[in-house]
């Protein structure tokens, strides 16, 4: 088989054979399924890390309400420690907008993940028959112009039009996943050394 020369253009296979193109079209079919399996997993682990930050951020949420609902003169609330420890109320402070920060950025990849690239300009396939014309008349004539007959050369091209498709929206997926899960971790982390320092801070001052 022969790859083009020029990544753009579109993978021309020379079919030497029956076997040859039922091996051939049989393992693209199982690189696309695997692709979206892979694509559809990015997603649930998305699902989660944006549930997770979700929670951490409500219970942050929270806790500052709670210190901001404090009265002033209890030794719990901030600016008590803020009055007995200027500088490490300060990290505590920092930690916190760490963590709130964090919880954006979670939150904005997960998001952005959702945004899949669009198929090359022009490209057409029955594997994603999505329109690219702005004419309904021109969908309709290239879907029926597929299905009235496609050579083997027309079906592996189409299958590697996709392939490369789903394969930089993979990519993509991925590469924002990983920026969520360290924002997540980020997050936790901020997020449990405040409280921490916050309460040694408290223990300290009674």
């Amino acid at each position: 088989m022969k790859n083009a020369t020029d990544d753009s253009e579109a993978w021309k296979p020379d079919i030497l054979d029956d076997a040859v193109y039922t091996r051939t079209l049989e393992h693209a079919k199982l690189a696309f399924s695997h692709t979206q399996d892979v694509i559809k997993f990015v997603d649930s682990k998305c699902n989660v890390l944006t549930v997770l930050t979700t929670a951490v951020s409500g219970f942050a949420l929270t806790l500052a309400k709670w210190n901001f609902e404090m009265p002033k003169t209890s030794a719990a609330s901030y600016s008590a420690i803020a009055h007995h420890f200027p500088n490490w109320s300060l990290l505590v402070l920092f930690l916190f907008a760490v963590a709130l920060i964090s919880s954006a950025v979670c939150l904005g990849a997960c998001l952005w993940s959702l945004i899949a690239r669009k198929a090359p300009d022009g490209a057409f396939t029955v594997l994603f028959p999505v329109p690219r014309d702005a004419t309904r008349e021109k969908h309709l004539h290239l879907i029926g112009e597929r299905l009235a007959g496609m050579s083997p050369e027309q079906i592996m091209r189409e299958f590697d039009e996709q392939l490369r498709s789903l394969g930089g929206i993979a990519q993509k997926k991925i590469g924002h996943c990983k920026i969520a899960a360290r924002a997540a971790m980020a997050q936790i982390v901020g997020l449990a050394l405040a409280v921490i320092l916050y309460v040694i801070l408290f223990a300290i001052s009674s």
